[in-house]
């Protein structure tokens, strides 16, 4: 804008120059017309009638000056002090009308020149300050960029300081710890010794332990011999392993001084070590290709099954995975797991199972962490029947049969065995037994075999009598003597004396005061049955001082028994008895004998024990049995050094 502004002011400047030296002479009017050759002067000579050519000596247009000087050019012309010697004075407005034409033609052409120098002055002006306001943006933007850079070389700076702080700490801190280190050296072998002994006994502890495949990383330096740390040590060295699961092992060792070495080993269940693993264990590691999930099946039990209750049963299941082991296989009964089986052949053994419905199903891992489910199993536990036998009558029979009959149900097969021996053709829910033995019926219903209890039948087999005499057959007058017939349920009996039926002895037992052969007879079903003659006999004894009549009269009747010296007498009373009894016995000796007195039931089960040393002739035991044993026929036995006697004692309540 400025430049603008001068170059008006210099046209201004001219135009004023040009009105106020009009009357100059025609020279000014070509002052600064600039030329190349003669042509360029062409349109001035034609204007002012003038002879103008091209001074190329000088550049500008000249004319010739008529009194004046030859090529004269009008840069040449004094503008001031015009030279008027050539002008014609006797005609000076004709020459100075001419003249100032001439001028303001020619300040008409310097005008034009000028504008349109102006005009591409002004596009220049206008494109320098298109790229001047370029630049300035580009500028700012340097500014802004220097701005930040000054800002980061300030943060450098200030991490610079920071660094070199720490690297002054470090410095310090390297050598406390180096002179630390040189101070506490030896504590720290000493420590070094100590947790290797504690490494090594918890090693010896854990292989005592394990039963399992243990694998570490063993390092043998200067010779030493290698050492296995325990996984409750160091858990990243030694793991346990699990059979038919394929692992990664990486082992990296820092390369120390000359001799160290790194082996990876394992030990064996059976407590073999192999140090380095061998190579047929080993297979090329990869996971380009995964493994498939693994594909499980339940192969048994099959599929609704049925089992008693309770039951112990064994699942077994078959496991694969494509491209990769299995490493597990659990069994659950629904959601609850009940085992699992880490190694081929898969199998567990679900035991005590009560009764009820259950879904069996497996799941299988492999060594990448998929699973897959089995197909579910229906099984159904049911409880079993219990067999039971109930006689439809009498199991204790001279003669005849009894039916037992076992409990019912659906389904229920059935099986009767005598003896534990299968009945031939015994298949029904009731059987009829006609001979003495145990019973007993199985009863099957699916998968359920039960027993029942034994149940004994007794039947006699043929018509019979016999007499058992409650005590000694022998006693003093006043005494008697109890006689037992063997019973049955439909039999009646006749007691007889010396061949004579005794009236109203009719029942199963007789008691005998007097003397003689007493004989019984037994009736069934219009048949008789006579017994084998019982002699009793009856003494008149004395009273002895300090003994009652009963005692005398069983001192009477003591049976003499050989084999001792001189006798062994013994007597029991009253017999039959209700439990509380006198046992009498006179035994000579001349020495201290072991005495052995022992009562047992008709089972041979003892029902009393009494055992003593003595030297008397004379004996009497008083017995009370307990309220508990039942009536019935009892054997007491006494032994007196190596001699036994026998007898019967008949309890009657």
């Amino acid at each position: 804008m400025i430049k603008r502004v001068k170059l008006i002011g210099i046209v201004f400047t001219l135009v004023l120059l040009t009105l106020i030296l009009s009357p100059i002479s025609l020279a000014i009017d070509f002052e600064g017309m600039y030329c190349e050759e003669d042509i360029d002067c062409l349109e001035l000579a034609s204007s002012t009638g003038m002879e103008v050519y091209c001074n190329l000596e000088t550049g500008y247009c000249a004319y010739d000056d008529i009194e004046g000087d030859a090529d004269t050019t009008l840069a040449d012309a004094d503008i001031t002090t015009p030279d008027t010697s050539g002008i014609d004075t006797t005609t000076p407005e004709t020459t100075n009308t001419d003249s100032l034409q001439l001028l303001l033609t020619s300040v008409q052409n310097q005008i034009n020149f000028l504008e349109s120098t102006t005009n591409n002055l002004q596009l220049q002006l206008n494109t320098l300050n298109s790229n001047l306001q370029a630049i300035n943006n580009k500028l700012d933007q340097m500014n802004q960029v220097k701005t930040e850079v000054n800002s980061v070389a300030v943060g450098l700076a200030g991490v610079q300081v920071s660094l070199n702080k720490t690297s002054t700490e470090l410095v310090t801190l390297q050598d406390d710890l180096d002179k630390r280190f040189s101070r506490n050296k030896v504590l720290v072998a000493i420590f070094i010794v100590l947790l290797a002994i504690g490494v090594g006994l918890g090693v010896m502890y854990y292989l005592n332990r394990s039963g399992g495949k243990t694998v570490g990383v063993n390092g043998n330096l200067g010779g030493e011999s290698n050492q296995q740390v325990s996984p409750q040590i160091a858990n990243y060295i030694t793991k346990q392993l699990t059979a038919g699961k394929k692992y990664y092992i990486e082992a990296i060792h820092r390369e120390g001084a000359e001799g160290d070495n790194l082996a990876v080993g394992w030990q064996l269940p059976n407590g073999t070590m192999e140090r380095p693993i061998p190579g047929i264990r080993l297979s090329p590691y990869s996971n380009s290709n995964p493994p498939a999930a693994p594909v499980v099946t339940i192969t048994s039990p099959t599929n609704n099954s049925s089992y008693p209750s309770p039951s112990n049963i064994t699942i077994n299941a078959t496991a694969t995975s494509n491209g990769g082991s299995i490493s597990k296989v659990e069994f659950y009964k629904g959601t609850t797991k009940i085992g699992e089986d880490l190694t081929a052949p898969y199998s567990f053994t679900w035991v005590n199972v009560t009764s009820g419905n259950y879904v069996l199903k497996a799941i299988a891992t492999n060594n990448t962490g998929q699973t897959g489910t089995s197909p579910g199993v229906n099984i159904a536990v049911t409880t079993c029947p219990t067999p039971v036998i109930t006689p439809l009558g009498p199991t204790k029979m001279c003669s005849g049969s009894v039916t037992l009959q076992s409990n019912t149900g659906s389904g229920y097969i059935y099986q009767w065995k005598k003896d534990g021996v299968n009945i031939t053709d015994a298949t029904n829910s009731y059987y009829t037994a006609f001979a003495s033995g145990d019973y007993q019926v199985k009863i099957i219903q699916g998968s359920c075999i039960s027993w029942s209890a034994p149940a004994t039948v007794k039947i006699q087999s043929g018509l019979r009598a016999s007499i058992t005499p409650g005590g000694s057959t022998t006693f003093c007058t006043g005494g008697n003597v109890k006689l037992f017939a063997n019973t049955c349920s439909d039999y009646t009996y006749q007691w007889k004396k010396d061949g004579l039926s005794i009236s109203g002895a009719t029942g199963a037992t007789y008691t005998a005061t007097i003397e003689g052969n007493y004989q019984l007879q037994v009736t069934q079903a219009g048949l008789n049955a006579w017994s084998a003659l019982v002699t009793v006999t009856v003494n008149a004894c004395r009273e002895s001082d300090g003994n009652s009549n009963a005692e005398l009269n069983a001192l009477a009747a003591i049976s003499e028994i050989t084999g001792l010296s001189p006798i062994f007498q013994m007597q029991v009373f009253p017999n039959p008895n209700t439990g509380l009894f006198t046992i009498l016995f006179n035994m000579p000796l001349t020495k201290e004998e072991k005495v052995k007195m022992r009562i047992v039931n008709l089972l041979g089960q003892e029902v009393y024990n009494k055992e003593y040393v003595t030297k008397d002739n004379y004996i009497k035991e008083v017995v009370e049995l307990d309220k508990s044993f039942p009536s019935g026929i009892y054997k007491l036995e006494v032994m007196v050094g190596n001699k036994v006697e026998n007898t019967s004692v008949v309890l009657s309540r």
